[in-house]
């Protein structure tokens, strides 16, 4: 212990005794599973199908509680035939094996709606990617070290070169009361899984995890990781786009806009372990549809950055000019997101986050070698003139960074001009 700065937390050698406690996700299941039409429609996925982009090239890192029946279920076959589930790096980290297809089912429901396809029966939105498959929620347990064990997976999909992370696991009580995190904890800084996920957002993968399940009880709000800022965390809404009174709530506790964005989380089909058709309820299966839509999206455009995906993905939502704290920027649609490209060409600079929740306003230029110059200008409400700045853009560096700090919250309006063309909208700085 002398080599390190500090210990969060010492397990015990042996693993933690089981007390039956489940983490309770409302599920609901049918003999017979509704189509996934419509669940793939209300983002768009089908569409993205149509054009090809089923993942392919894209590695995803499923962390989960299990995922018995993959290894059996014909609707998962085509994975195994094709060796597209890496097998020498999916590990059990709750009992340490490298046995990930066994335990408790929800992994497997979850990694259905991305990766499962029996032609006329079932279709998964990115069925086309390759995938890594970690165990790290210990499902009649629930103590910190599952956040470590997702720490630890992460790592290991980061080694293993993984693109994507799909969590639909939440932390904020346990079965030690010590260990509870309060509603001031999620800040996006604080929590183990946290921390660990906005690590991974850093290195540049993209994490997707569900906003939570606690809209109607006490808690009500979102849990950890979906207060990281790196992390698109996604709420649940039912067929008609109607949020679910489960789906967990927002702000983050430093009022940053959350959860992001929404997708069918209410009876969303899935395979089961024994290989048949269900539906569950929960926004666990809202956020691998929103992992499959990233993952077209990605192949579509391979040239972005994760962060510039997910603003995108954001920026494609039916609210997203005026996102709120239930289902954020609104449900995301493939279609927006390509008009949204093909806006860029008109206007190849950008100008986000808006609004601005931080000191930070970021300006990126889509084609820094045609468009290397720009001036920012910004005007209050009351029409004076607060910042005028020039900025210089590159290959290297096609993104700047302008500095808020000296600016109040309100209203501004942020004039972009630049060589051939100019860009006028309103800014929220809060």
């Amino acid at each position: 212990l002398a080599v390190v700065d500090r210990v969060e937390l010492v397990a015990p050698e042996a693993r933690l005794a089981r007390n039956g406690r489940r983490r309770g996700e409302a599920r609901i299941k049918a003999a017979a599973a509704e189509v996934t039409d419509t669940q793939l429609s209300m983002v768009g996925i089908d569409a993205m199908h149509a054009d090809g982009f089923l993942g392919q090239g894209l590695t995803i890192a499923v962390l989960d509680a299990g995922f018995p029946g993959v290894d059996t279920a014909p609707a998962f076959s085509a994975l195994f035939a094709e060796g597209r589930i890496d097998l020498t790096v999916s590990h059990d980290f709750v009992y340490n094996t490298q046995n990930v297809f066994q335990y408790d089912t929800h992994g497997t429901e979850v990694f259905s709606v991305i990766a499962a396809h029996e032609d006329g029966i079932f279709t998964g939105g990115a069925y086309g990617a390759r995938y890594q498959l970690y165990v790290t929620e210990d499902a009649a347990n629930e103590y910190r070290i599952e956040e470590y064990n997702w720490l630890f997976a992460a790592e290991r999909a980061d080694s293993a070169g993984a693109d994507i992370i799909q969590s639909s696991l939440g932390y904020y009580d346990f079965d030690d009361v010590s260990m509870n995190y309060s509603k001031s904890a999620l800040d996006g800084k604080t929590t183990v899984i946290t921390r660990a996920a906005q690590w991974a957002a850093d290195r540049g993968i993209a994490v997707i995890c569900s906003a939570g399940n606690e809209g109607a009880v006490s808690w009500q709000l979102i849990t950890a990781p979906a207060d990281a800022r790196g992390v698109l965390a996604v709420a649940s809404v039912n067929r008609d786009g109607i949020r679910a009174n489960s789906s967990s709530k927002g702000p983050s506790a430093d009022g940053r806009t959350k959860p992001d964005v929404a997708a069918q989380g209410v009876s969303t089909s899935v395979i089961k372990a024994n290989g048949g058709l269900g539906t569950v309820t929960g926004t666990s299966l809202a956020a691998p549809i929103i992992t499959s839509l990233v993952a077209g999206v990605w192949q579509r455009y391979p040239e972005l950055t994760a962060a510039e995906l997910f603003e995108a993905i954001r920026l494609s939502g039916s609210q997203a000019g005026r996102p709120d704290t239930l289902l954020g920027y609104g449900i995301p649609h493939y279609k927006n997101v390509e008009t949204y490209f093909a806006q860029r060409r008109e206007n190849p600079i950008r100008v986000y986050p808006n609004p601005v929740e931080d000191d930070s306003l970021r300006v990126r230029s889509y084609l820094p070698e045609e468009f290397d110059t720009c001036r920012v200008e910004l005007v209050s409400a009351e029409g004076k003139r607060v910042l005028q700045k020039t900025l210089y853009f590159s290959a290297d560096h096609p993104e700047r960074i302008v500095d808020l700090t000296s600016l109040g919250a309100g209203l501004y309006i942020c004039r972009i001009a630049w060589a051939g063309g100019m860009l006028t909208q309103k800014l929220i700085r809060r």
